[in-house]
């Protein structure tokens, strides 16, 4: 359930950096659909382990390497100019 708490909170942080500092609309409604995304995939794998689904390790530890990788590594650095126009760094 850690999974759940985590990406909760990084997407509840991330949108909340977003609405303080008035981001663009458009990247906000793109930014909210990837983390809206984020959170049904954790969902989906948290239902499969429930139902008892030991196949799961192997995809989520992909998916989360991937997530890492491409969205906070590519879509979170998008915001770095952006962040430190408005002084955050």
């Amino acid at each position: 359930m850690a999974l759940i708490n985590w990406s909760s909170k990084y997407s509840v942080g991330v949108e909340a950096l977003d609405n303080q500092h008035n981001a663009p609309i458009n990247v906000l409604n793109e930014h909210r659909e990837k983390h809206q995304e984020l959170s049904a995939k954790v969902a989906e794998f948290v239902s499969r382990h429930k139902e008892g689904d030991a196949t799961i390790c192997i995809p989520l530890l992909c998916f989360m390497r991937d997530w890492l990788n491409n969205h906070m590594q590519t879509e979170d650095h998008k915001y770095a100019p952006w962040l430190s126009a408005h002084g955050l760094q």
